[in-house]
């Protein structure tokens, strides 16, 4: 992967607690290989109490983006400017997008 790393390079994340177990990392940057894309795909441990400053991170750092799994799927909405509503058939975002 390193070799494909460049100053254009878009990083995408995973966060979640734990997730340093996760397989993920090695099939996307593989993918992304595959098809040319110019992204990085990295996990990132991050507990729910620090979810809200990932997210800033995210928009800091001007990631592409990044999947969540638990236990923040269920936190992440409300530090989020806008949701799909296709993310909302989700059923964990639905329930906490309605205790809100």
């Amino acid at each position: 992967m390193a070799e494909r790393i460049t100053g254009h390079t878009e990083l995408i994340g995973l966060m979640a607690y734990p997730i340093r177990h996760s397989s993920s990392p090695a099939m996307q940057n593989e993918a992304f290989a595959q098809v040319g894309a110019d992204y990085a795909y990295l996990a990132f441990e991050v507990g729910a109490g620090e979810i809200e400053d990932a997210v800033k991170a995210i928009r800091t750092l001007k990631m592409r983006g990044s999947n969540v799994s638990m236990p923040n799927k269920t936190l992440v909405g409300q530090y989020l400017d806008e949701l799909d509503p296709s993310t909302l058939t989700n059923s964990t975002l639905q329930q906490n997008s309605a205790e809100q």
